[in-house]
């Protein structure tokens, strides 16, 4: 209540001064009448009253202070005085104000994005409650789990909500004008009620639908709805063919649901192609929902105490695997926060170099200031009222570079939009939404806070006597220089941070160009597939099907050479396998584990792998063969070391074709070949072991061709996907792309980081020169009186002109060596985005250190010209 009195006598301080005045009037003019009752004339009453009451204004002053509102008033005008101040001085005030600005923006638009990317609402209920849960082996960190397992896992388990099966894959919509390709997903009945998802049109699933023999029922995403059904309300109960089969639409789910995967179309887990109740058959996601309370630790317990039990009932499928479990967020977005991490370190340094910027102007604008602070000194401005004087011009310029830095922002966040390779969420304006402005306004005050309150604090106790002396005054900015100094070496040194780090990317961007691929990628023309398994339901269809599509690219003009392969290299799709070799020192029962893929025998020739020892497959290699395999260079080399690896068994205790969602019994094979070492997933990888099975053998129904041409390869891509169409009409073909294209891709990431790295450093670069400049300049201008004594005794120009720069020569010099020293720290943290090149990499280090000196001598330059040009006899009379 108190506070509100004093607030309300804030916004009625007129009423009160007047009300104030009127009682001390009244009682001055009582002890007036008092006096001269007392015999006083009247001149002499009035003067003695005065007297006693020491004077109206200062009366009302002393009781004024009293009063809470005082103080907020005082306050009040400060920042009124500042605010005028500033506007006396706009070149400063604009510099001031874009400097933080810009800082502020690029800070605020990265924050946004880390946030967008890494904490996205979704607009779902709990987002924290949502889990990826994973069997996980010694060697796999296994995705998928068997139907089988998920239904013992949701009967036992007690830290649940809710358990979901769930498996995105393509499917094949048809009956259309066309044969078009949607992402699929695969789930339980209760998925939707588990993510607390509410549809925006009719309904999702209900209890029953997810069982074997229910209805065939399907839910719209939105944008399919939207873009393949015109958004129109009357597609309920629409029949729609998806995979060969006829499902009724029920629902339409929100746009929102999208964030988590771009699904198209939802239909029931038991209609995936590789639905099965073997525990062998690791082919679905599993997802839940925490219960209120319940940590991640005591869950993954809950979960390995029944993970171990059916490891207990069923050794041949489930021995050897434990429970790790995954926040949704660390699922979908995991990849992006070491990237992420940087960059907010990045421009946090950038922010920091600005404000160090700043306070270097407020510091050069007390120097040129210091007659007006004595003056106020010597009329009775206490140290605090002056300090916070100084404080508030600051908090001004601050808050001000604030508000114009959510423009900035903006336009950073349009840029960044448009050169990531990722879709980071950053869709439209309310990417800025309440989080991003409290980041705003936070780091806005703080700047105010930080870098005004020691410019504030040095210039707040400025002598008097010293400041109306020119020859001390001069003495005086030099005291200040140091403080000046200081904030020039910070900059420098953080600039030198960033300029080594662009470094080491830059080259470690170069390294992964030069790193090839294993194979050759010019020319090659590729796009996926994937077949409905109730369509082609035997291997002997799928591999028919397989090699008449290859047959007919065969006759298309301008093609050289087809093969099709399951998981085409640096696409994102990749198989792994568990498997054993009798008859080496590996411990019998251990499995080992090497990347697999499903290859057509021309792929090895089509993609230009070279044959190391043996054969590639044939057309003999078909079901009714012995299982032939061909190995890579590396897992010869890394499991069977000096032996002859052809001819050696192979035998498989699991096996996990990712890509095609199967677990084919695969018993026994022999190694056939070696063929090259070749990359799957980036060009950033270890190579790793590779097994290479034939179509023929063991055939799937997903698939990619790919196509070497002698002409430009997009060229071909019609004609391509009509001789796809020619065996089967309703198939559709996506991801029509070249190869060189999939590589391109691959480094637009490391491309994205390196280039905005880059950017921050040339940025903190070119502020550092400027404060080295500002910082040299201004010493001159202090110094024109000491330069003209030196010359006017007979200083040569270019001496004068040495000093001043290596004045910025040693700034630069000191700065680059305090941030070489925090470099050496820094990098280890950028240790994992590095490639082909060392964290302390000589060249790189010593680069930054150079180019930081270079830029601190040039940047002194021209204040020494200015140096050497002083006339003696002027500078002698400055002042």
């Amino acid at each position: 209540m108190a506070i509100l009195k004093s607030l309300r006598g804030l916004w009625a301080k007129k009423r009160n001064d007047a009300e104030l005045r009127e009682e001390f009037l009244f009682h001055i003019e009582a002890e007036i009448q008092k006096n001269i009752g007392s015999g006083m004339s009247a001149e002499e009453a009035r003067r003695v009253a005065l007297v006693e009451f020491g004077g109206v204004q200062q009366t009302r002053e002393a009781v004024q202070q009293i009063h809470w509102w005082w103080r907020i008033d005082s306050i009040l005008q400060d920042v009124r005085y500042a605010v005028r101040t500033l506007a006396k001085s706009p070149t400063f005030s604009l510099v001031a104000v874009l400097t933080i600005a810009l800082g502020i923006g690029a800070n605020t638009a990265i924050f946004s994005t880390f946030m967008a990317a890494l904490y996205p609402t979704w607009g779902l209920p709990r987002t924290d409650q949502l889990v990826n849960i994973r069997e996980a082996t010694a060697t796999s960190r296994g995705f998928l789990v068997s139907v089988a397992d998920f239904e013992d896992y949701r009967q036992r388990q007690h830290s649940f909500q809710q358990l979901s099966l769930w498996m995105a894959q393509s499917v094949n919509l048809t009956g259309r004008e066309r044969p078009e390709r949607l992402i699929g997903e695969f789930i339980s009945d209760n998925y939707f009620e588990m993510l607390g998802v509410k549809p925006v049109l009719g309904r999702t699933f209900v209890s029953g639908e997810g069982r074997p023999g229910a209805a065939y029922v399907a839910v719209l995403g939105y944008t399919a709805w939207k873009n393949r059904f015109n958004g129109e309300a009357n597609v309920l109960g629409r029949q729609i063919i998806i995979n060969n089969e006829s499902y009724a639409v029920i629902g339409v789910v929100p746009e929102n649901l999208e964030k988590l995967v771009p699904t198209g179309v939802y239909v029931t887990a038991q209609h995936h192609p590789a639905y099965t109740m073997d525990r062998g058959a690791k082919t679905m996601g599993l997802m839940g929902r925490l219960k209120d309370g319940v940590s991640r630790p005591r869950a993954v317990a809950d979960l390995e105490a029944i993970a171990g039990s059916l490891a207990h009932d069923f050794p041949a499928t489930n021995a050897g695997r434990h429970i790790e479990i995954d926040t949704l967020r660390e699922m979908l977005r995991g990849e992006l926060r070491a990237p992420l991490l940087m960059l907010s370190g990045a421009v946090g340094l950038v922010l920091l170099i600005m404000c160090a910027n700043l306070g270097n102007l407020l510091l050069a604008r007390g120097v040129s200031r210091q007659k007006e602070i004595a003056v106020r000194a010597a009329l009775g401005a206490a140290r605090s009222r002056l300090f916070r004087q100084f404080f508030f011009e600051s908090l001004v310029v601050a808050l001000t570079g604030g508000a114009l830095g959510v423009m900035v922002a903006l336009q950073f966040l349009g840029i960044i939009k448009k050169i990531s390779p990722v879709d980071l969420g950053l869709g439209g304006a309310e990417i800025l939404d309440g989080r991003a402005l409290l980041f705003t306004a936070a780091v806005a005050l703080m700047a105010g806070l930080f870098f005004g309150t020691a410019p504030a604090w040095q210039f707040s106790k400025t002598d008097a006597g010293l400041a109306f002396n020119s020859g001390a005054r001069q003495t005086a900015s030099r005291n200040h220089s140091w403080l000046r100094s200081a904030f020039v070496i910070l900059q420098t040194a953080l600039a030198v941070v960033l300029l080594v780090s662009s470094s080491l990317l830059l080259k470690s961007l170069a390294a992964l160009a030069n790193t090839g691929a294993g194979f050759r990628t010019d020319h090659l023309l590729t796009m996926e597939y994937r077949v409905p398994r109730n369509k082609y339901p035997t291997a002997e269809s799928q591999a028919n099907f397989h090699r008449q599509v290859q047959e007919k690219l065969q006759s298309v003009p301008g093609v050289v050479s087809a093969g099709y392969v399951q998981a085409l290299p640096f696409s994102g799709n990749w198989g792994e396998i568990a498997f054993q070799l009798p008859g080496t020192s590996a411990p019998r029962n251990a499995d080992l584990s090497a990347l697999t893929n499903l290859v057509s025998p021309s792929y090895f020739a089509t993609a230009q792998i070279p044959l190391l020892r043996g054969r590639i497959f044939s057309d003999s290699d078909d079901a009714r063969a012995e299982l032939a395999v061909i190995v890579s260079n590396t897992f010869a080399r890394e499991f069977l070391p000096g032996k002859e690896p052809l001819g050696k068994e192979v035998r498989f205790t699991d096996t996990t074709q990712v890509t095609d969602g199967q677990s084919p019994n695969l018993k026994r094979a022999v190694i056939v070949g070696v063929v090259g070492d070749t990359k799957q997933m980036s060009r950033h990888e270890v190579v790793r072991p590779q097994i290479y099975f034939s179509y023929a053998q063991v055939p799937g129904i997903f698939g990619t061709l790919m196509v070497r041409t002698a002409i430009d390869p997009m060229q071909l891509g019609d004609a391509i996907q009509s001789a796809v169409w020619s065996v089967d009409k309703d198939q559709p073909v996506w991801r029509v792309r070249t190869m060189d294209s999939l590589l391109d891709q691959d480094l637009s990431s490391t491309r994205f980081l390196v280039s905005l790295i880059s950017a921050f450093g040339g940025v903190a670069l070119l502020l550092s020169a400027i404060g080295t400049f500002g910082l040299v300049n201004h010493n001159v201008q202090q110094r024109l009186r000491e330069l003209g004594i030196r010359m006017a005794l007979g200083a040569q120009p270019r001496d004068v002109w040495r000093m001043v720069v290596w004045e910025g020569t040693r700034l630069g010099a000191i700065g680059g060596a305090v941030g070489l020293a925090v470099s050496a720290a820094v990098t280890g943290l950028i240790r994992s985005l590095l490639f082909g090149v060392e964290r302390f990499d000589m060249f790189s280090f010593a680069t930054a250190f150079m180019a930081m000196v270079i830029v601190a001598a040039v940047a002194a330059y021209l204040p020494a010209r200015r140096a050497t040009r002083v006339d003696p006899l002027m500078a002698l009379r400055y002042e």
